[in-house]
């Protein structure tokens, strides 16, 4: 059960939209099958410079509509991987989702920001709602542990 949507709410953003999130070397794990997944940690609030506190995303559709994708995102970080997830997703998780647009960041038009409470449940959550958009090669522990 999750409660009442927190505000603010970005209603440009469509429930259709995908909302990517770049994860961290340190949070690809294995499986347990041999293979690799995202860490529920990898879905927590950050505190941006200005004291701001929330999930830093980047709406793919502004993206994409200047011929940009997921690649731009992490075009300078070894190891890292890029999952999506549709706004509807999350605003169902008691989440809001609000265009934050970042001035020195060459993607910083299509970004946004998360916000509400993400307790374990809703981590967990947000990991299976997830999908692969783009996916490290070399997810693997020598490259993890050197980040």
């Amino acid at each position: 059960m999750t409660g009442a949507r927190p505000s603010p709410e970005d209603e440009s953003i469509a429930d259709a939209a995908f909302l990517l999130r770049t994860i961290n070397p340190r949070w690809i794990i294995s499986d347990g099958a041999g293979g690799w997944r995202v860490a529920s940690g990898a879905f927590q609030d950050l505190t941006d410079p200005d004291g701001t506190t929330a999930m830093s995303v980047y709406v793919e559709e502004i993206l994409t509509s200047t011929g940009r994708g997921a690649a731009n995102l992490i075009a300078s970080r070894k190891g890292w991987a890029v999952v999506a997830i549709t706004a509807e997703a999350v605003r169902a998780f008691g989440l809001s989702v609000v265009r934050v647009p970042i001035v020195d960041d060459p993607n910083g038009d299509a970004h946004a920001h998360v916000f509400g409470k993400k307790t374990g449940s809703t981590q967990k959550r947000l990991v299976a709602a997830a999908e692969r958009r783009l996916w490290p090669d070399d997810a693997d522990p020598d490259v993890i542990d050197t980040i």
